[in-house]
């Protein structure tokens, strides 16, 4: 077979996994070995783990769609996409049983280039799977499965739109369990083993191991067929991880994707007055109310630019929550995270924080003289009053310069 014999295809789904089991990357880990076995097709790239908006509450439990990208032969192009769907279909089963929302797209020859779009729309704001069912009518040489046509399209379609919007990624081995295994939810992994292997390789690797408790990071914990997965930037280095890492139990298929994860690509500068529930976004502004430590340790403040204000949450697991309660009002912040409704409002679930400018001038309030219990500012040149004894006074003792750190 020659070169001009050969054709490019491009195949993309999405929700293929659930709460009770199956995983996007163990299926698209199996389907193109069963190509590569059926059709002898060879890959134009890694395999494609496209990470979408983390801020959408119908995610996935994964949170990312594939992308298989090969070269087969021409005539074989209906047969790849038949065995694909065939596949899916029977995966879903196993795992979903009748009720999924799966989507499959197909492009023969190389992708348009509109579908970037879609992607960086998937990646940070809200996109329904309506809007993309009518886009892709529009799209020559692309196949859309007439039964794995649900809110997964959204992802296939979007992690096509990746392909050109790849300016920063990752890698990520995934080692998968055998079937047997899957019920068992304990991973037989050997954790000094994994301990060695960040030491050895942490320059090259990343989240292996949590620095500070020392926790293992990389062993999968829910019903889905994941035993572990090292993320960095060079797929050999990851490569060692299948020899250095040892485990007890068996390794029935591995894989490296190509990913967007650990990119920040999901996030967008936007302004408060144009925030949008489930939207992404980088805010910069300047923290108008001390922060507010709530029930369960999380902080809470509120944030303003130059067009309004919100409300910023920082929850406890981001490990945010010290470097927030130590701000003070004036102080000029850039946090980003995903926009989320609480009631009536929205919200900033902070992800990160960079403190820009710390406020460095203050005026103290003074302890009462009589009872010594702090007094409360009663105006704008009013002064104070004792809400204990109720002493007033409008001298301003004095202003305290301070050089503050976190």
């Amino acid at each position: 077979m020659t070169r001009d014999d050969l054709c490019e295809l491009h195949l993309a789904f999405d929700d293929v996994d659930s709460p009770y089991g199956g995983c996007t990357t163990h299926a698209a880990t199996y389907l193109l070995g069963l190509l590569q076995h059926e059709l002898n097709v060879k890959l134009l790239d890694y395999p494609h783990l496209v990470r979408l908006n983390p801020s959408i509450p119908w995610k996935t439990r994964g949170n990312g769609a594939i992308a298989l990208h090969i070269l087969i032969d021409c005539k074989e192009i209906e047969q790849a996409i038949h065995i694909a769907e065939s596949f899916l279909l029977k995966y879903l089963e196993y795992f979903k049983g009748a009720k999924y929302d799966a989507g499959l797209i197909a492009v023969s020859g190389p992708i348009p280039e509109l579908l970037s779009n879609t992607y960086k729309r998937a990646l940070t704001d809200v996109l329904e799977v309506s809007i993309v069912r009518e886009f892709v009518k529009k799209v020559k040489h692309v196949y859309v499965s007439e039964h794995l046509c649900g809110r997964g399209l959204v992802g296939a379609v979007a992690a096509l739109g990746w392909y050109y919007n790849m300016s920063d990624y990752t890698f990520e081995l995934l080692t998968y369990r055998s079937i047997s295994k899957l019920r068992d939810l304990e991973r037989c992994v050997d954790t000094s083993s994994v301990i060695d292997f960040d030491a050895k390789y942490s320059k090259y690797t990343f989240n292996n191991v949590d620095v500070e408790s020392q926790r293992i990071l990389i062993i999968s914990h829910g019903p889905d067929p994941v035993l572990y997965g090292v993320r960095g930037d060079d797929p050999s280095i990851l490569r060692l991880a299948l020899h250095e890492i040892r485990v007890c139990e068996p390794i029935a298929a591995w894989a490296i994707f190509r990913t967007n994860q650990a990119t920040d690509s999901h996030i967008v500068e936007r302004k408060v007055v144009k925030l949008r529930a489930f939207q992404t976004a980088r805010l910069t502004g300047v923290v108008i109310t001390d922060p507010l430590r709530i029930a369960g340790g999380h902080v809470l403040m509120r944030l303003a630019d130059d067009t309004g204000q919100i409300t910023v949450a920082f929850f406890k697991p981001s490990g945010l929550t010290y470097v927030a309660s130590q701000l003070s009002v004036g102080d000029l912040i850039e946090v980003q995270g995903s926009v989320k409704p609480w009631g009536d409002t929205l919200v900033l679930h902070a992800e990160k924080i960079r403190v820009l400018n710390l406020s460095s001038t203050r005026v103290p309030i003074p302890y009462c003289p009589r009872c010594r219990s702090r007094m409360k500012k009663i105006g704008k040149g009013r002064g104070f009053k004792c809400l204990t004894c109720g002493y007033r006074t409008t001298v301003i003792t004095h202003v305290e310069f301070i050089i503050r750190t976190l």
